[in-house]
């Protein structure tokens, strides 16, 4: 066996979901080798019954230490590094399908890779994410994860739009048009604190305008 090189990466067994972290991460890395009628070293991923199936025992549910898998992803030798060719898995893919393993191998009830196996529909399951910290009195949800990402890639905030900005790119983006000369006064001579809250109601509420401008850029 190769050399197992350590991931700098974790991801908690209990977070990984399976719709949404392993199937895409399959699907872009594994597929093409192993899933939907093509199985290099006969193994498949198509179903959770093929993989805990394989005489070979390349994963270990419950167990990702002991599971060739992990060895396969990690290794530094060329003869049965997997994916052979192309770059390598990360450091998160590779805590992925460890966290995957350790879990259990979970599989949600009637999925497979094979693309004529089943009509299966992925689940849509909301999820909210942990929330930065607050900065600078943005409090609004967006606001927090957008300014934890400046922060993360070293790029300053631009700065806040005001009024009349923020009014030409709200009515420009949600219905296509500018706002009227006594729309635009109407909203610079309010002093209200949440004037900006009630405006995106307002014009969200437009469900003709809104139509109008979608029908109108589709065509």
């Amino acid at each position: 066996m190769g050399t197992m090189t350590t991931s700098g990466a974790a991801v908690a067994p209990g977070s990984v979901d399976f719709a949404h972290d392993i199937v895409p991460l399959i699907r872009a890395r594994c597929a093409k080798c192993h899933t939907d009628g093509t199985y290099k070293g006969a193994f498949s991923l198509d179903t959770r019954e093929a993989i805990v199936q394989d005489d070979d025992e390349v994963v270990e549910p419950g167990n990702a230490a002991e599971s060739w898998l992990l060895e396969l992803v990690t290794t530094d030798d060329p003869t049965i590094r997997m994916p052979p060719k192309g770059e390598r898995l990360t450091a998160e893919e590779v805590a992925l399908f460890k966290a995957w393993i350790d879990r259990g191998l979970p599989w949600q009830e009637g999925f497979s890779f094979k693309r004529d196996a089943t009509t299966y529909v992925a689940p849509l399951k909301p999820r909210r994410p942990p929330l930065p910290p607050a900065h600078a009195g943005d409090d609004h949800p967006i606001d927090r994860i957008v300014d934890a990402y400046y922060t993360r890639q070293g790029v300053d905030a631009p700065p806040a739009l005001d009024d009349v900005a923020f009014l030409r790119r709200l009515f420009l983006d949600v219905i296509g048009l500018l706002p009227s000369p006594e729309e635009r006064d109407a909203f610079l001579d309010d002093p209200a604190p949440d004037k900006r809250d009630r405006l995106i109601r307002r014009v969200l509420d437009d469900r003709r305008a809104y139509a109008d401008h979608w029908l109108i850029s589709d065509n």
